[in-house]
């Protein structure tokens, strides 16, 4: 018993060592050879690469109606989607572009513009470019054949990628209207784990391409020690062939555990920081506005025997907005403002009397909004105005002020808004009520005004900016009147709930 107890133990212990003696390799047992993919020119209208079979009766023209035609169900079977409809004018200047990603119907028709010449479809990734092209005529000059990197070849073989930084460029001409364009380069890629059983004829592979991320150039293999390639995926345009050579003769009766360090790869892209739109208060049942601003004008007098023209430094003022929602389209608003003018000539000999003038005024209006982007404003105002008096010759301007009645219609229009920012233009068109100003009795006018204004909005408040310039006409006595004014403004909007 002891002695079969002894036996037992010996062939144990010897097959554990024969085990122990089996070879386990630690480093990668094939090297990469070519690298490559295969195309057949089969006639006019047909093609295969890299066993694509593209058929150009995915693209359909017709002449008299000026309309291209896609197959979105061939498009979709040969991967190519998303892509774009490129349509080009003789001269191969793009004329237009569409993406093309639904594949809901079986078919789309564009339009084709009077300069079109050509429709190309092409798809795009990180690796390959694609396009397959339809003249609208025959091009009788076109050399029927493939063509790569400038030189013609054989009208079926394979194309050797050599170069990882170079791509090739790659040309097949099937008929004077049909031709192919691709581009693509060398992937590199390395083994990074490779896992073997003794005797057992398939590899565990796992692979990463160095021109993507980690995480996105990633995949794993089963790899049989018969095969002589195998094919490269991450790329849904065109598929790879890379051929392999294993360098021991005995793969079969050895075992393989190798892991790879680090792999340079593409860096995975940054996070940009989230930046998250703060809640804003489209429409605050209160506001309240706050704007400096600063003024310029121009006063001219004309009468039967002289004509005066004055000018303003550049004023500087403030004004209160208050705004008051009263119903999803309406507001009411009423303004307070106030400014500083000094007044001045241009001949050096002209005397100016009260030159320096503090002027105000008030308004108040009601805000509708006609659409979603088209509103009005329409308002009654008073404002301090300035007139000349006493015009001697020219040697001496007294400058006076009168107190202005007006009715005024504001429409404006916003062209620009997303939430946060918002851009309006405006038109003011003002009657101007009979008034008087130091004895001088006024006739009634009329102003005129274009504007601009930007917004940006934040939770509690906006960013103001405006720009507007116009013109009032105001005859009195025998003088025929106006004025010219800009005024430019920024301030803050209050908003309250």
């Amino acid at each position: 018993m002891k002695r079969i107890a002894y036996l037992i133990v010996l062939l144990v212990a010897a097959k554990a060592l024969a085990q122990g003696a089996t070879p386990i390799e630690k480093r990668v047992p094939f090297v990469f050879l070519n690298q490559y993919f295969s195309y057949n020119m089969l006639d006019a209208n047909r093609i295969i690469i890299s066993e694509k079979t593209i058929n150009f009766g995915i693209i359909s023209i017709d002449q008299n109606k000026k309309i291209a035609e896609i197959d979105m169900s061939q498009l979709s079977q040969l991967k190519l989607l998303p892509a774009q409809i490129v349509i080009k004018a003789a001269d191969a200047s793009v004329v237009a572009k569409k993406v093309l990603t639904s594949t809901e119907v079986a078919s789309k028709k564009f339009s084709l513009p009077t300069k079109a010449a050509s429709v190309c479809i092409t798809a795009e990734n990180t690796f390959t470019t694609l396009s397959v092209c339809k003249s609208l005529t025959a091009d009788l000059h076109r050399t029927i054949g493939v063509v790569i990197d400038g030189q013609k070849v054989e009208n079926k073989s394979f194309v050797i990628l050599k170069e990882a930084a170079k791509p090739i460029a790659f040309e097949a001409n099937l008929s004077p209207e049909n031709s192919v364009h691709l581009t693509t380069r060398k992937r590199v890629f390395y083994p990074k784990v490779v896992k073997k059983e003794v005797s057992k004829p398939v590899l565990a592979v796992s692979f990463v391409d160095t021109g993507l991320t980690a995480k996105e150039g990633s995949w794993s293999d089963e790899i049989n020690i018969e095969q002589s390639s195998i094919q490269i995926p991450k790329d849904s345009i065109l598929t790879l062939k890379q051929d392999l050579f294993f360098t021991n003769s005995d793969i079969l009766n050895i075992g393989v555990n190798y892991a790879a360090g680090d792999i340079p790869v593409k860096p995975e892209p940054k996070s940009k920081p989230v930046y998250k739109k703060p809640e804003v208060y489209i429409d605050p049942n209160f506001q309240y506005i706050f704007e400096p601003f600063t003024v310029f004008a121009g006063y001219k007098g004309s009468a039967s025997t002289i004509d005066a023209s004055l000018a303003s430094d550049l004023g500087k003022g403030v004004r209160f907005t208050y705004v008051k929602k009263l119903d999803k389209e309406s507001s009411l608003v009423a303004r307070l403002f106030a400014y500083q003018l000094n007044i001045s000539s241009d001949v050096n000999l002209t005397t100016i009397n009260n030159s320096s003038q503090l002027l105000y005024g008030a308004t108040l209006g009601w805000r509708h909004m006609l659409t979603t982007s088209v509103g009005v404003t329409p308002q009654v105002e008073l404002q301090q105005d300035i007139f000349f008096n006493n015009l001697i010759g020219s040697s001496q301007i007294d400058i006076v002020s009168g107190l202005n009645k007006q009715v005024s219609v504001n429409p404006f229009w916003i062209f620009y808004s997303n939430g946060l920012s918002q851009a309006s233009l405006d038109l003011g068109l003002t009657y101007i009520t009979s008034t008087s100003a130091s004895g001088l009795s006024v006739k009634s006018g009329y102003k005129y005004k274009f504007g601009a204004t930007y917004q940006y909005r934040f939770p509690q408040g906006a960013l103001i900016l405006n720009v507007e310039s116009g013109s009032r006409k105001q005859d009195f006595e025998d003088i025929t009147y106006s004025e010219s004014f800009l005024i430019m403004s920024a301030g803050y909007s209050f908003y309250f709930q």
